[in-house]
């Protein structure tokens, strides 16, 4: 679709002060189990503090095009309200609401010792620890796990890490724990998500999925093929290397506190540079069902290598009410 006279708008069910006087929202869709985060700057000129929003209000979100029709974008929970004077504002912060783990599951710390299990097993297992339902990826099913010990970690922060050493994500999405590819969480979560098309288009007129700007990094894979972990043993007081494939190396910064974290980084980073051939960044106009993990599709450039499937890794939406809604993402090449 084209945008010409499109209004770009936005819904908080039940709040007719947010839906009228909001005058910027900025929602950030982050990987793994990084936060997600809803920004609203709101002009409270003539808004009495005590009818402002509060921390643990409910804001259930959709935005997208008037004319074409909002999409939701879930609930989320406010906790923090910043006022700004001159004019009177409030920045409004706000989180996605709880998923159904049990009470204060999600943060319990926990230090255990798992052997001779799938990875299947052990998501299913740490799962139902929060009360959750889990999908794991076929790929992932039945991978052996020898020995892996949960380091005075919570469930999630441990999975989080798992994901990590396999070049997976770990993310509770719609209820569910999910442990998959990149860039195939949401489908595996239950929604049926097809690769969004965006295009280079030079002219005027240019279609709504055409990118407003595009840039590419060159791919580490070709600069590196092994890379080197620096952690500190106390036991010996001295700086150890921990090293995984061939030279060159790439060096990651700063020390890990042990061996462990040390090998965790060292091979999720070497999985990182195998897997991702290109890393863009791009702006498009607003398209609200682009999201983190969601997969996009590139056309239209002369270089053949850069077309083809990517996976969000980071997607911000920007909107204006009534004015401008653009998205700006983070996205890496998906090798099959």
């Amino acid at each position: 679709m084209g945008l010409i006279n499109y209004t770009p708008q936005f819904l908080i069910s039940g709040n007719d002060d947010l839906n009228k006087l909001t005058e910027h929202l900025v929602l950030i869709d982050s990987p793994g189990l990084v936060a997600d985060t809803l920004t609203l700057t709101v002009n409270m000129k003539n808004i009495p503090r005590s009818q402002w929003p509060r921390s643990g209000d409910e804001l259930h979100l959709k935005l997208g095009w008037k004319e074409s029709g909002l999409v939701d974008m879930g609930k989320f929970t406010v906790s923090k309200v910043k006022p700004v004077y001159l004019p009177k504002k409030a920045i409004i912060i706000a989180s996605p609401a709880p998923f159904n783990a049990q009470a204060g599951g999600k943060k319990v710390r926990r230090s255990e010792t798992y052997t001779d299990c799938t990875l299947g097993d052990l998501v299913r297992y740490c799962a139902n620890r929060l009360g959750l339902s889990s999908r794991v990826h076929p790929d992932f099913e039945n991978k052996q796990i020898t020995h892996i010990d949960q380091k005075n970690e919570s469930d999630l922060a441990f999975l989080s890490r798992l994901a990590l050493r396999h070049d997976a994500v770990a993310k509770p999405i719609n209820g569910l724990l999910v442990f998959s590819k990149r860039g195939q969480s949401r489908s595996l979560s239950g929604q049926n998500l097809q690769p969004i098309p965006l295009q280079l288009y030079e002219g005027k007129k240019s279609p709504h999925n055409a990118f407003k700007s595009v840039s590419f990094v060159e791919p580490e894979r070709e600069i590196y093929r092994g890379v080197i972990a620096d952690w500190y043993n106390q036991d010996q007081a001295e700086i150890v290397k921990f090293q995984v494939g061939q030279s060159p190396f790439k060096q990651l910064p700063g020390r890990f506190a042990d061996e462990q974290k040390a090998k965790d980084a060292a091979i999720g980073e070497l999985s990182n540079m195998a897997r991702n051939g290109i890393k863009a960044t791009y702006t498009v106009a607003g398209e609200p069902m682009l999201m983190s993990e969601g997969p996009v599709n590139f056309t239209g450039f002369d270089e053949d290598q850069l077309n083809g499937d990517y996976s969000n890794d980071r997607v911000e939406h920007v909107m204006t009410p009534g004015s401008s809604y653009v998205v700006n993402a983070n996205c890496s090449a998906v090798l099959n």
